[in-house]
């Protein structure tokens, strides 16, 4: 019953709905004089859904972010609530759903997104939503590893990674140091004042809607879907007819860099069949992904 409860309350805190005006949401409790510094922020991830107000017309800006929360935030940023995504987002809940059926949560959806991506794996379930640690607190250094995930940089990670500039370097999990470092270095996340990281500190509300402002405009990303008309494995071209029957060609120029999925496993490009539906995304109008199913 207790953990019904929980689900219960996390699926309101979350879900909420926010009148909006149309410029732009505002918070009483979050103004130039209280969060200056996290004013445009909320205020654009609030006006596209990412992150929402109270019925009551606050912001709740200290509140404290938990684990399960911050996996969904993360699923929205990546597109889970886009509709061009949602042939690939129900395929991924039903992908996954015999490895999330002994969990109790409302997520569902979102954690398969997670999953399906990459940005989380089955063995990390527990830690994020077993138990009582779905409503536990995420701490700084553990943001730093799922945004380094969510903008796609494991890869780019240096495991022998210094965070030396930082006065409590010692209190950095040395597992978490190069994403801490990976994060610095990409000016999503910085210091919390006078030479400290805060890598314990819980992180709040403003600050998840700063991190996740921040990531999206570095990742810019955007959406290709359609059906493949033909792939040239060598030349690292797909061409995709999207609605209309328009042809569009991208290329992939490093293969190994780029993360291709064929029904939920990865392959290679010239595993990709025509006639598959293909959701190519974007980032920085390089191709960073490549879903068939």
């Amino acid at each position: 019953m207790r953990r019904k409860l929980i689900c219960i309350l996390l699926a309101t805190l979350l879900t909420l709905p926010m009148a909006l005006s149309a410029v732009a949401a505002t918070f009483p409790d979050v103004t130039e004089e209280s969060f200056a510094w996290a004013l445009d922020a909320v205020e654009e991830m609030v006006e596209d859904g990412i992150i929402k107000g109270y019925t009551d017309n606050t912001f709740k800006p200290d509140r404290t972010v938990s684990k399960v929360e911050s996996l969904v935030l993360s699923a929205r940023i990546l597109g889970y609530t886009d509709k061009t995504l949602a042939p690939f987002t129900a395929f991924a809940t039903e992908f996954y759903a015999d490895i999330l059926e002994k969990y109790e949560t409302p997520y569902k959806g979102e954690i398969s997104f997670l999953l399906y991506k990459d940005v989380i794996s089955e063995k990390e379930l527990s830690f994020y939503i077993g138990g009582d640690n779905a409503t536990a607190g995420m701490k700084r250094y553990e943001v730093a590893k799922l945004l380094t995930r969510t903008m796609g940089g494991e890869a780019k990670i240096d495991l022998d990674a210094s965070t030396a500039e930082y006065i409590d370097s010692s209190s950095i999990p040395a597992d978490a140091k190069p994403y801490v470092r990976f994060v610095t270095d990409e000016g999503i996340m910085n210091g919390m004042g006078e030479g400290f990281f805060g890598p314990m500190e819980d992180v709040n509300r403003a600050q998840i809607a700063t991190l996740l402002y921040r990531l999206r405009g570095k990742m810019q990303e955007t959406y290709l879907y359609g059906t493949v008309r033909e792939i040239d494995a060598e030349l690292g071209t797909i061409a995709v007819l999207v609605e209309g029957g328009e042809e569009k060609v991208v290329t992939i120029m490093d293969e190994s860099a780029v993360a291709i999925k064929k029904d939920g496993y990865s392959e290679p490009l010239s595993r990709i069949e025509s006639g598959a539906e293909v959701l190519i995304t974007l980032r920085g109008g390089a191709v960073a992904m490549g879903d068939a199913i």
